[in-house]
């Protein structure tokens, strides 16, 4: 810049040149402003993505909430496999505690044997059960067997009619533990 374009700038009127110095000062103090904010601005930048992040994962870990068993189900699904566990090792120390729980009605009589299987655990075992009973005491102790478990199922049933009662015989089968047969 020489003396002649001084001498025209100086020439202006004088609002033009006031202007001018504003829009001038206006930009350095913006510049100086945009440099020492510009830390700021990253950290709300990263803050945000922060933010974003975050709520990406309370989306999933509610996902996942929902898709779990609820606590409660989980308790009574722990209680209830105990519950099985508790009576099959029941079953396996005194098999006798099955018998307990099957009562042939106020008439009725039962007996049972139990088989070892040949070459076989000693865990292997049948239970043969006779019973002497009346329909409804017979679905009463098909209903309380059915509810305990235990590692037994039911292998063969025979009905037949003798007088006024039913004369019932079945096997009941180890289902579980060592030396399980799943026939």
């Amino acid at each position: 810049m020489d003396k002649r374009d001084l001498g025209r700038l100086m020439a202006c009127p004088w609002p033009v040149l006031i202007s001018a110095q504003i829009v001038i000062l206006a930009a350095i103090i913006a510049l100086g402003w945009l440099t020492l904010l510009r830390h700021e601005w990253d950290a709300v930048v990263r803050l945000r993505m922060d933010v974003v992040q975050c709520e990406r994962r309370v989306l999933e870990l509610r996902r996942w909430r929902t898709a779990a068993p609820a606590a409660a189900r989980l308790d009574r699904d722990i209680q209830r496999m105990s519950r099985q566990l508790a009576w099959y090792e029941t079953m396996r120390r005194d098999p006798g505690a099955v018998i307990g729980i099957l009562r042939p009605g106020s008439n009725g009589t039962f007996g049972w044997k139990e088989h070892e299987h040949n070459g076989e655990s000693a865990t292997a075992r049948d239970w043969t059960i006779a019973v002497t009973t009346d329909y409804p005491s017979l679905e009463a102790m098909m209903r309380d067997l059915a509810t305990q478990s235990g590692g037994r199922a039911l292998r063969a049933l025979r009905i037949a009619r003798r007088d006024r009662f039913l004369q019932v015989e079945f096997t009941l089968a180890q289902t579980i533990g060592s030396g399980a047969r799943y026939d």
